[in-house]
């Protein structure tokens, strides 16, 4: 039997800072439209209802029931943060992390 090799995928673009997410209208739009979409939506909804735990599973097995609700968890996690960039921020986001601004010297900024 003769196995067809696989063409390689192309390597999905590096990770960029969300600022520079938001300052591409057409990447926000596009993603806007697919999170809207609701083919999308339905898909997410079948995924949270097939990994919902029971109470019976809850009872026996608290192991696999506590993943699948860690996993709901990243799940929903992901899906806010998904839809959350297609939202640009009312105010800009910072390049500098709020919990680091003690460190930063007033007299080294330009503004």
């Amino acid at each position: 039997m003769l196995f067809r090799l696989r063409k390689k995928q192309p390597l999905p673009p590096p990770p960029i800072p969300i600022a520079r997410w938001f300052r591409n209208p057409a990447s926000v739009e596009r993603l806007r439209e697919i999170t809207e979409d609701p083919v999308f939506q339905q898909a997410c909804a079948v995924l949270q209802a097939a990994n919902q735990p029971t109470v019976s599973a809850i009872q026996m097995e608290m192991d696999k029931a506590a993943a699948s609700l860690q996993w709901l968890a990243g799940f929903n996690d992901f899906e806010r943060a998904l839809v959350g960039l297609t939202q640009y921020p009312e105010t800009p986001v910072e390049q500098t992390p709020t919990e680091w601004e003690y460190l930063i010297n007033p007299e080294d900024t330009n503004e």
